[in-house]
This record gives structure tokens, C-alpha cells and sequence, in this order.
């Protein structure tokens, strides 16, 4: 009679510690979990400053670029439409200005 009592006493303690031991591992595990991936790392909105900062002054220096590439083509147009070359028709000769 107590083997069966003790038998009996054991199923239950175990069934009730893997009842409530399993939950509450999970619980614990997944709110380590959460604590993990909810906390950013230290550096990170410096670094993001950072990023912006470097960001902004490449496209203040990229209008720049685009800014004097478009005023260079402008002067070439200039340039170009001011001293455009004669064109005769083939087979005339420029005239002759030795004296």
C-alpha cells in the first residue's frame, strides 16, 4: 500500500511540477526575450545622428557638383552658339584675304 501511495505522490508532483515549471520557463524565457530585442544598443541614436548628419552634407555637396556642372553647361551652350564655325557649301573655297 505505500508503494502504491508513493506512486501515486510521485505522478502528481510531477505532473504538477511539469504543469506549472514548463510555463513558467517559457514566461521567463520569452519576456528575457523581449528585454533583449526592446532595448536598442547604446550607440545607436548617436550613430544615427551621425548618419544623418553625413547624409545631409553629401546632398549639400552633391547640389554643389550639380549646381556648377549646370553653369558650365551653360557656358559651353554660350560658348558655342557665339563662335560657330563658317560652313560653306562643299566645293566653295573661303576667299582670299592675302594682299
Amino acid at each position: 500500500m505505500t508503494e502504491d501511495i508513493v506512486a501515486i505522490v510521485g505522478t502528481f508532483s510531477t505532473a504538477i511540477i511539469l504543469g506549472l515549471g514548463i510555463p513558467i520557463i517559457r514566461s521567463y524565457n520569452r519576456r528575457k526575450e523581449l528585454e533583449l530585442t526592446a532595448r536598442p544598443a547604446p550607440l545607436t541614436d548617436d550613430r544615427i545622428a551621425r548618419i544623418e548628419q553625413a547624409v545631409d552634407a553629401m546632398a549639400l555637396e552633391l547640389e554643389r557638383i550639380s549646381e556648377g556642372q549646370r553653369f558650365v553647361t551653360k557656358l559651353l551652350a554660350e560658348q558655342q552658339s557665339v563662335a560657330q564655325p563658317m560652313q560653306l557649301p562643299v566645293g566653295e573655297r573661303l576667299p582670299d584675304t592675302r594682299s
